[in-house]
């Protein structure tokens, strides 16, 4: 795949035979994406998503993750956001636990992914950020299954 060619993709994201979600990449830089993964629950896979479902207000999780899951169909791209632009979707502060020093960092990317700038920060700050790391596609929908809202017939 080109470097940026899904950048703007909204896609759907199955949430472990339990309904599906929607995902929008934000940024790429080859087989790593950031994604802004939004808390709206479909109980069969969408085959059309209104363009007021997708604001910033229903996001539920902002990461890093590997290509695969879109790579190999798993998860399903449905198209471009109307109107898409960068600059309203940013590449966030995230944040790294030192598990031996049990402390938390602040870390910054560029748009291209790259790591820019790492501070100590305490745990109230931390509370507030996305996790660093770069997560594989079941990672993410493990995450996801926890936080998107599904109606509780749905619900395990």
């Amino acid at each position: 795949m080109k470097k940026n060619d899904l950048v703007g993709k909204l896609f759907i994201v199955p949430l472990m035979n339990k309904g599906f979600t929607i995902g929008l990449v934000a940024r790429q830089d080859r087989n790593i994406l950031l994604g802004y993964f939004f808390d709206i629950y479909f109980s069969q896979k969408p085959s059309i998503i209104e363009n007021s479902m997708i604001n910033k207000d229903n996001v539920c999780l902002i990461c890093l993750f590997g290509i695969l899951g879109l790579k190999n169909k798993e998860w399903t791209i449905i198209g471009d956001l109307p109107n898409w632009n960068k600059n309203e979707w940013i590449v966030p502060t995230f944040k790294q636990k030192d598990p031996l020093l049990e402390c938390y960092y602040a870390i910054n990317y560029n748009d291209e992914l790259n790591e820019v700038s790492r501070m100590k920060i305490n745990t109230d700050d931390a509370q507030s950020l996305y996790n660093a790391g770069v997560h594989g596609s079941g990672i993410v929908e493990s995450i996801l299954l926890d936080k998107v809202k599904i109606p509780l017939q749905v619900a395990p």
